[in-house]
């Protein structure tokens, strides 16, 4: 079990370890299999969120230790003249030891060990495909297993160690159907998802979407719209009513829907687009401090556009850029945290040769609200733009050299109260692929 670390003002620290390996071979001339492994370990000081960070805080950093292992197989089988079946299997494992300081006069100090594993099989094959058509069915199944064991250190005067533990387990699974097809100048897709999970029962999933180029396929314009659902955490669900649990929890549920449009200018060799989305959130899962449970919220609204733009002037020389605006409220609720209202970024990419690649990218955030426990006074980040520089050079056929510099000008803010975002970095690597 990690440490809570203490001092005066101690500092941040990350340190993993990650091995994997993949495989492809082909099983004959109609089957291929594809493997993938990683084994990742690690450890990580950090001060907890509403801590207030270095600035604010009371110096003391939560300790954590985690080692994962995931596994993965795609089998895909395709017989002369049949339908071509795609099978994969997952399994992942993360084991987590955590130990979090107290946060006057607020949070308590606590201490947990939680172990979660996931399993997947997924199935999906093609049972129609022509020139303009495409029919798909699949299937997938999941379970799902924790084991957590917490403590929450309260005081002797507020009732004094209050135990977390549970043990859970879920499965779920869907089956799904989609259609593509082509008519003219229009791309119409329909797919269809029906889920299901124990004990919190079905959801229907539809999706709609459509595509027009008119006259020269210069323009295209786009639109869709669809449902998708989400299960509540294990935590949420299966804590201690003491530490928020809540059993009764609904599955979140989002309806959107978001419509676009994409011009190539081919004389300026000057791509644009922009796309306006609308989501309405309903039984979105959040954590009421008032109540001190995990509750479903009636409503959240999300809409804005996302406006992108790529200009090549040269075949060497390439601009990007994006933007996006966003509003984000609960009609019922307090203002929501951590959603600016304006973010974006650039780049500036140059290859004067196949062995070189140069990049000059920017990244820019506007102020967003924030609730720090230590800080009543405060209740947002300013905004702030970063630059960097990425690069590679390919000296032998498989062998490379990269190299990445965040922060270049070394900038100081804020990414949340009393969280000072990292300064400059540096990284360099060395790479080898098999050509």
């Amino acid at each position: 079990m990690p440490r809570v670390r203490r001092g005066g003002e101690a500092g941040e620290r990350f340190r993993q370890i990650d091995t994997w390996a993949s495989a492809d071979l082909a099983l004959g001339t109609d089957a291929d299999l594809a493997l993938t492994a990683r084994l990742a370990s690690g450890e990580q000081d950090d001060y907890p969120n509403g801590s207030g960070g270095p600035v604010y805080g009371t110096g003391e950093l939560r300790g954590t230790d985690h080692d994962d292992l995931a596994v993965g197989a795609r089998l895909t089988l395709a017989g002369p003249d049949g339908p071509r079946h795609l099978v994969s299997a997952g399994l992942s494992r993360r084991a987590q030891d955590r130990v979090s300081p107290a946060i006057p006069p607020v949070v308590p100090e606590s201490e947990e060990r939680t172990v979660y594993t996931r399993l997947r099989l997924a199935w999906q094959v093609p049972i129609h495909r022509s020139g303009r058509t495409q029919i798909d069915l699949g299937a997938s199944g999941e379970g799902e297993w924790a084991a957590n064991t917490s403590l929450l250190k309260l005081p002797p005067d507020l009732g004094g160690a209050v135990a977390g533990d549970y043990e859970e387990q879920r499965t779920s699974g869907g089956v799904f159907g989609a259609f593509r097809q082509e008519r003219g100048a229009f791309l119409y897709e329909v797919a269809l998802r029906l889920d299901g999970a124990s004990g919190l029962g079905a959801q229907l999933n539809p999706q709609l979407g459509v595509v027009w180029r008119p006259g020269s396929g210069a323009t295209r314009l786009r639109a869709s719209a669809g449902r998708a659902t989400k299960l509540p955490s294990f935590f949420a669900l299966s804590s201690p009513p003491a530490l928020g649990g809540n059993p009764a929890l609904k599955p979140e549920r989002t309806i959107g829907g978001e419509a676009g449009l994409e011009h190539h200018f081919a004389a300026a060799r000057l791509e644009v687009g922009a796309v306006y989305f609308l989501n309405e959130y309903q039984d979105l899962i959040d954590f009421d401090f008032d109540l001190f449970v995990h509750v479903n919220r009636a409503r959240v609204r999300t809409q804005g556009v996302e406006m992108t733009a790529r200009w090549q002037p040269h075949a060497t020389l390439r601009l990007d850029a994006e933007v996006t605006w966003l509003d984000a409220e609960d009609p019922s609720g307090p203002p929501l945290l951590y959603e600016p209202r304006w973010l974006g970024g650039g780049s500036l990419t140059w290859q004067p040769s196949p062995a070189w690649s140069l990049r000059l990218f920017t990244r820019a955030v506007s102020e967003y609200l924030d609730n720090q426990i230590p800080v009543p006074d405060r209740g947002s980040v300013a905004g702030y733009g970063l630059i960097g520089f990425a690069g590679s050079w390919r000296f032998h056929r498989d062998w490379s050299v990269r190299t990445r510099i965040d922060n270049l000008a070394d900038r100081t803010y804020e990414t949340l109260i009393g969280f000072p975002g990292p300064g400059r970095a540096v990284w360099v690597g060395l790479g080898w692929e098999r050509t």
